[in-house]
């Protein structure tokens, strides 16, 4: 039986994207993003997590402490969100600037890049 719900699951998987009409080129995992952060030199969605935890704290946590929406955490691991970014940040001890250094200008006044 679970190994029928296992296979049926794989399957929706598999099937999702092609139902609503998206290319499965065009959706990004947490790898992509990963990627992404790396080559911009953020820190690691992980590493992020993995800071919170170590203080008993987690990302939704962090975000309803700031009077956000319990997802703001993790959206402000995907995008750009100062509000949720700085809760994060103060979380961790850290400034936003040193987790998300792609997110903010640099001290020479150069835009981040994109």
């Amino acid at each position: 039986m679970i190994r029928q719900i296992g296979d049926y699951l794989r399957h929706l998987r598999l099937q999702i994207p092609i139902l609503i009409g998206i290319r499965s080129t065009m959706l990004k995992t947490s790898l992509d993003f990963t990627r992404e952060a790396t080559m911009h030199n953020d820190w690691a969605r992980e590493k992020i997590k993995a800071e919170l935890a170590l203080r008993g704290l987690s990302l939704s946590s962090v975000a309803r402490n700031a009077g956000l929406d319990r997802t703001a955490g993790s959206v402000a691991l995907k995008r750009h969100w100062p509000k949720a970014e700085q809760a994060i940040a103060k979380a961790i001890g850290k400034k936003p600037e040193e987790i998300w250094p792609s997110r903010y200008p640099t001290a020479s006044g150069e835009e981040p890049p994109s």
